[in-house]
């Protein structure tokens, strides 16, 4: 039992340095950063989004740069912190949130109200992510945005209702346009391995609590 727990501490500890390595990394590198905590601003954006584990850094370039965007809570808000940036020669994201925003998760129809069946390997990417809350608006920016490989991208922009594809590395490609050849992952990739490390942190510190009550028992 004493080899276990120890283990179980070291796994413990492992992962929670992961996790506050990880937590770093979700910090807005702009201005953005600095409105947390203000009045009126609610948070970020990322955890409002709830991404199909792999499809995390083709979403984030679907929703680029709102994937890592803070809400604020009116138009009003947004408008007085952006004047507070230029003075400052800050930049920011910001998402207004509604009281009308709800979760929105059901398949985006393509372009022109139709679902068109996608070639074997690709996705639509509205199947993939719920937007909540605050996010609900930016499910607008998935409609017609399909997932697939680079490979496959050139076939896939042919079919009636595709107005985009993301790869899983990020990429974004349309019939007039090529972004990518970023390597980093997205704020979401990132955001989806310190929930890991958090849930795993957790685990851990749960089998030494047993084994610890364990061993006073005996």
């Amino acid at each position: 039992l004493l080899g276990v727990e120890r283990e179980a501490r070291a796994d413990r500890a492992r992962w929670e340095a992961r996790r506050d390595a990880l937590e770093q990394l979700l910090t807005p590198e702009d201005g953005t950063a600095e409105l947390m905590g203000r009045p009126g601003v609610l948070g970020q954006v990322a955890p409002l989004l709830h991404v199909t584990p792999g499809f995390e850094d083709a979403v984030a370039a679907a929703l680029a740069p709102f994937a890592d965007a803070v809400v604020v809570d009116s138009l009003a808000r947004g408008l007085g912190e952006l004047d507070a940036a230029r003075a400052a020669g800050r930049s920011l994201r910001l998402v207004v949130a509604s009281d009308s925003s709800g979760p929105s998760d059901g398949p985006a129809e393509g372009i022109g109200g139709a679902r068109t069946e996608l070639p074997e390997g690709a996705t639509w990417l509205a199947d993939v992510v719920t937007c909540e809350g605050a996010a609900a608006p930016l499910a607008s920016l998935l409609d017609g945005v399909v997932a697939c490989s680079l490979e496959t991208a050139a076939d896939v922009l042919e079919v009636p209702g595709v107005r985009a594809v993301v790869t899983s590395g990020g990429d974004m490609l349309r019939s007039w346009s090529v972004e990518g050849g970023r390597q980093a992952s997205s704020v979401l990739s990132v955001r989806a391995d310190y929930e890991e490390a958090c849930a795993q942190a957790e685990a851990a510190q749960a089998r030494m609590a047993e084994v610890s009550e364990q061993l006073s028992e005996a």
